[in-house]
Protein backbone atom coordinates (compact mmCIF):
# COMPACT_ATOMS: atom_id res chain seq x y z
CA UNK A 1 0.00 0.00 0.00
CA UNK A 2 1.34 3.42 -0.91
CA UNK A 3 2.16 5.93 1.79
CA UNK A 4 -0.31 8.75 2.29
CA UNK A 5 2.12 11.22 3.82
CA UNK A 6 0.29 14.43 2.74
CA UNK A 7 -2.99 13.15 4.15
CA UNK A 8 -1.42 11.84 7.36
CA UNK A 9 0.42 15.14 7.88
CA UNK A 10 -2.83 17.02 7.38
CA UNK A 11 -4.63 14.82 9.87
CA UNK A 12 -1.84 15.27 12.42
CA UNK A 13 -1.88 19.03 11.91
CA UNK A 14 -5.63 19.07 12.40
CA UNK A 15 -5.32 17.09 15.59
CA UNK A 16 -2.54 19.25 17.00
CA UNK A 17 -3.73 22.76 16.10
CA UNK A 18 -6.77 24.64 14.76
CA UNK A 19 -7.94 27.21 12.14
CA UNK A 20 -10.06 30.37 12.41
CA UNK A 21 -12.69 31.59 14.84
CA UNK A 22 -14.09 28.20 15.77
CA UNK A 23 -17.68 29.32 15.22
CA UNK A 24 -19.42 28.09 12.09
CA UNK A 25 -20.62 30.86 9.82
CA UNK A 26 -23.88 31.09 7.88
CA UNK A 27 -24.32 28.12 5.58
CA UNK A 28 -21.42 26.24 7.18
CA UNK A 29 -21.58 22.50 7.39
CA UNK A 30 -22.62 21.01 10.69
CA UNK A 31 -21.14 17.93 12.28
CA UNK A 32 -22.80 14.67 11.41
CA UNK A 33 -24.19 12.87 14.45
CA UNK A 34 -22.42 9.61 15.31
CA UNK A 35 -23.70 6.72 13.23
CA UNK A 36 -24.96 8.95 10.41
CA UNK A 37 -25.04 6.99 7.18
CA UNK A 38 -23.10 8.48 4.31
CA UNK A 39 -25.39 9.07 1.31
CA UNK A 40 -24.70 7.18 -1.88
CA UNK A 41 -22.64 8.75 -4.63
CA UNK A 42 -24.48 9.53 -7.86
CA UNK A 43 -21.85 7.37 -9.58
CA UNK A 44 -18.28 6.20 -9.15
CA UNK A 45 -15.55 8.44 -10.54
CA UNK A 46 -12.08 7.14 -11.37
CA UNK A 47 -10.45 10.37 -10.15
CA UNK A 48 -7.14 8.53 -9.76
CA UNK A 49 -6.87 8.26 -13.56
CA UNK A 50 -6.52 12.05 -13.86
CA UNK A 51 -2.99 13.24 -13.00
CA UNK A 52 -3.13 15.31 -9.79
CA UNK A 53 -1.56 18.34 -11.48
CA UNK A 54 -4.29 18.22 -14.14
CA UNK A 55 -7.24 18.24 -11.73
CA UNK A 56 -7.66 21.98 -12.29
CA UNK A 57 -7.98 23.21 -15.86
CA UNK A 58 -6.11 26.36 -16.88
CA UNK A 59 -9.43 28.24 -16.77
CA UNK A 60 -10.05 27.02 -13.21
CA UNK A 61 -6.48 27.94 -12.24
CA UNK A 62 -7.15 31.44 -13.55
CA UNK A 63 -10.42 31.66 -11.62
CA UNK A 64 -8.65 30.74 -8.37
CA UNK A 65 -5.60 32.89 -9.25
CA UNK A 66 -3.16 29.99 -9.00
CA UNK A 67 0.35 31.43 -9.20
CA UNK A 68 2.37 28.23 -8.93
CA UNK A 69 1.92 24.45 -9.20
CA UNK A 70 4.08 22.13 -7.09
CA UNK A 71 3.93 18.46 -8.16
CA UNK A 72 4.30 15.79 -5.51
CA UNK A 73 6.55 12.76 -5.84
CA UNK A 74 6.11 10.64 -8.94
CA UNK A 75 8.13 7.63 -7.80
CA UNK A 76 5.07 5.64 -6.71
CA UNK A 77 5.93 5.89 -3.00
CA UNK A 78 2.71 7.83 -2.29
CA UNK A 79 -0.64 8.49 -3.78
CA UNK A 80 0.06 11.25 -6.33
CA UNK A 81 -0.67 14.78 -5.18
CA UNK A 82 -0.24 18.29 -6.46
CA UNK A 83 -0.13 21.63 -4.65
CA UNK A 84 -1.74 24.70 -6.17
CA UNK A 85 -0.42 27.92 -4.63
CA UNK A 86 -2.65 30.98 -4.73
CA UNK A 87 -0.59 34.11 -4.32
CA UNK A 88 -0.51 36.73 -3.09
CA UNK A 89 -3.79 35.76 -1.36
CA UNK A 90 -1.94 33.35 0.89
CA UNK A 91 -3.49 29.95 0.21
CA UNK A 92 -2.08 26.56 -0.74
CA UNK A 93 -4.30 23.67 -1.81
CA UNK A 94 -3.06 20.08 -2.07
CA UNK A 95 -5.18 17.85 -4.32
CA UNK A 96 -4.87 14.09 -3.92
CA UNK A 97 -6.89 11.33 -5.57
CA UNK A 98 -6.51 9.10 -2.50
CA UNK A 99 -7.03 5.36 -2.21
CA UNK A 100 -6.44 5.20 1.55
CA UNK A 101 -10.01 5.09 2.90
CA UNK A 102 -13.53 6.35 2.40
CA UNK A 103 -14.91 9.50 4.00
CA UNK A 104 -16.31 7.50 6.92
CA UNK A 105 -12.85 7.44 8.49
CA UNK A 106 -12.74 11.26 8.46
CA UNK A 107 -16.19 11.59 10.02
CA UNK A 108 -15.05 9.50 12.99
CA UNK A 109 -12.12 11.68 14.12
CA UNK A 110 -13.00 12.77 17.65
CA UNK A 111 -10.26 15.39 18.01
CA UNK A 112 -11.28 17.27 14.84
CA UNK A 113 -14.45 18.94 13.67
CA UNK A 114 -15.83 16.77 10.92
CA UNK A 115 -19.02 17.43 9.03
CA UNK A 116 -20.84 15.53 6.33
CA UNK A 117 -21.36 17.90 3.40
CA UNK A 118 -22.21 17.62 -0.28
CA UNK A 119 -20.03 18.66 -3.20
CA UNK A 120 -21.84 18.66 -6.55
CA UNK A 121 -24.17 15.91 -5.31
CA UNK A 122 -21.34 13.72 -3.94
CA UNK A 123 -21.00 13.07 -0.21
CA UNK A 124 -17.92 14.62 1.35
CA UNK A 125 -16.31 15.14 4.74
CA UNK A 126 -15.21 18.64 5.72
CA UNK A 127 -12.53 18.35 8.40
CA UNK A 128 -11.04 21.18 10.41
CA UNK A 129 -9.45 21.51 13.81
CA UNK A 130 -11.46 21.09 16.98
CA UNK A 131 -9.38 23.96 18.39
CA UNK A 132 -10.61 26.20 15.60
CA UNK A 133 -7.51 28.19 14.67
CA UNK A 134 -4.41 27.90 12.52
CA UNK A 135 -4.73 24.46 10.91
CA UNK A 136 -5.63 23.27 7.42
CA UNK A 137 -9.14 22.58 6.23
CA UNK A 138 -9.74 19.32 4.38
CA UNK A 139 -12.56 18.35 2.04
CA UNK A 140 -12.65 14.65 1.18
CA UNK A 141 -15.14 13.73 -1.56
CA UNK A 142 -16.35 10.14 -1.82
CA UNK A 143 -15.64 9.25 -5.46
CA UNK A 144 -15.67 5.42 -5.19
CA UNK A 145 -15.66 2.73 -2.53
CA UNK A 146 -12.55 3.33 -0.39
CA UNK A 147 -11.44 6.27 -2.58
CA UNK A 148 -11.64 9.99 -2.04
CA UNK A 149 -10.68 13.10 -3.90
CA UNK A 150 -8.98 14.98 -1.08
CA UNK A 151 -8.37 18.73 -1.12
CA UNK A 152 -6.49 20.29 1.78
CA UNK A 153 -6.40 24.07 2.05
CA UNK A 154 -3.75 25.81 4.14
CA UNK A 155 -3.36 29.50 4.88
CA UNK A 156 0.17 30.65 4.08
CA UNK A 157 -0.25 34.02 5.78
CA UNK A 158 -1.90 35.02 9.07
CA UNK A 159 -5.38 36.44 9.33
CA UNK A 160 -7.28 33.95 7.19
CA UNK A 161 -10.23 32.59 9.16
CA UNK A 162 -11.57 29.05 9.14
CA UNK A 163 -14.77 29.96 7.32
CA UNK A 164 -12.87 31.69 4.51
CA UNK A 165 -10.30 28.89 4.17
CA UNK A 166 -12.88 26.09 4.30
CA UNK A 167 -15.15 27.90 1.85
CA UNK A 168 -12.28 28.24 -0.63
CA UNK A 169 -11.30 24.61 -0.06
CA UNK A 170 -14.86 23.49 -0.82
CA UNK A 171 -14.90 25.57 -4.02
CA UNK A 172 -11.52 24.13 -5.07
CA UNK A 173 -12.82 20.60 -4.34
CA UNK A 174 -15.89 21.25 -6.51
CA UNK A 175 -13.69 22.45 -9.38
CA UNK A 176 -11.39 19.41 -9.10
CA UNK A 177 -14.40 17.08 -9.02
CA UNK A 178 -15.82 18.75 -12.15
CA UNK A 179 -12.53 18.09 -13.95
CA UNK A 180 -12.41 14.49 -12.73
CA UNK A 181 -16.01 13.93 -13.87
CA UNK A 182 -15.17 15.18 -17.35
CA UNK A 183 -11.78 13.46 -17.74
CA UNK A 184 -11.74 10.26 -15.65
CA UNK A 185 -11.40 7.05 -17.64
Amino acid sequence: MRSAIPIVLTALALLATGCGSGAPGPGSATAAPPGTAVPQRPRDVAAHTVPACELLTSAQQGEFRVSRIEPGPTDGSQDPWCAYVVGPAGHRFVLTPWAGAGIESWLGISSARAALIGVAGFPAARVSSAAGRGAPCGVHISVAEGRTLAVTGTATRPGIGEDELCGLTERMAGAALATALSRAR
